[in-house]
């Protein structure tokens, strides 16, 4: 019997011998992009026809451009991102939307797009998106958005309205003549 048990348990460790067992990692291998989502997004600005007759803006009523919109990440969390800047122009440095509490920080940074035939940006830009910091190596992401042309343009996200004279243009995502969202940001 004890021969036996003997042959029996030489048996089942044969197999092992020539294969030595190798640990698991527990390194957590991070995806080399991301597709990060926009929803919500907003913008009110001066723009050439939204002053007084002639695109004239008289100095007391003059104001930032600000824009808003919600950003959600693959894990199922969101950060919220606003930005104030004077126009024409936009900020050259990135913008803190949102200290995360994994430690990560997301920041923008809006520039007019090359094509753009207003100095006003917010009618066609490219929308740059930073994440970094915390447990994750940093991945950055970049977006053309245009407004007003959905027929054509598959970057038109953007509704832009002129209302009453000096209260500027309002946009949002969707709308009469943009695409509905949400817009993907492919982060690397």
């Amino acid at each position: 019997m004890q021969l036996l048990y003997l042959l029996l348990s030489s048996l089942l460790i044969l197999p092992t011998l020539g294969n030595p067992i190798v640990p698991r990692s527990n390194t957590i291998t991070a995806p080399k992009s991301e597709t990060w989502h926009i929803s919500a997004f907003t913008a009110h600005f001066m723009g050439d026809s939204s002053g007084l007759p002639g695109g004239a803006w008289p100095p007391n009523s003059a104001f930032n451009t600000t824009l808003s919109f919600t950003l959600k990440f693959p894990d199922n969390t969101t950060s919220s991102c606003a930005a104030t800047f004077q126009e024409p122009g936009t900020p050259a440095a990135y913008t803190v939307c949102e200290r995360r509490a994994d430690g990560s920080v997301v920041e923008l940074k809006v520039k007019k797009a090359h094509a753009a035939k207003t100095k006003w940006a917010l009618y066609n830009f490219e929308l740059s998106v930073v994440k970094e910091g915390g447990v994750r190596a940093p991945m950055k992401g970049k977006r053309h958005i245009s407004s007003n042309n959905a027929a054509t343009d598959e970057d038109s996200y953007l509704t832009c309205l002129t209302y009453a004279p000096l209260t500027g243009v309002q946009c949002q995502l969707g709308g009469v003549v943009g695409k509905s969202g949400p817009i993907e940001v492919v982060a690397v």
